[in-house]
């Protein structure tokens, strides 16, 4: 099972860059999980696929399909519940 958080980001997103440390964090604490940070300008075609529409946005994904997302700024705890309870 392939297990990927994506986190959709913009450069001067304030919400984004109070994000990038957790999910630093996050990425330490579960080497089992892929983190994916995506700059929104540069990979506009990937952001329309996941139909992102508000910075930040996370999407967790297993096998190629979007189990859980969130919008805006989450603390560590909450991630880590997410991303335990969002996996079949």
């Amino acid at each position: 099972m392939s297990k990927v958080l994506l986190d959709f980001y913009g450069s001067t997103c304030i919400p984004c860059k109070q994000l990038l440390p957790i999910l630093d964090e996050f990425a330490k604490n579960n080497p089992d999980i892929e983190v994916r940070k995506l700059d929104v300008e540069d990979n506009m075609q990937i952001a329309h696929q996941y139909n992102v529409r508000s910075l930040p946005s996370v999407f967790m994904v297993q096998d190629d399909i979007v189990v859980s997302s969130f919008v805006g700024y989450r603390n560590l705890s909450d991630i880590q519940n997410l991303a335990d309870q969002s996996y079949y």
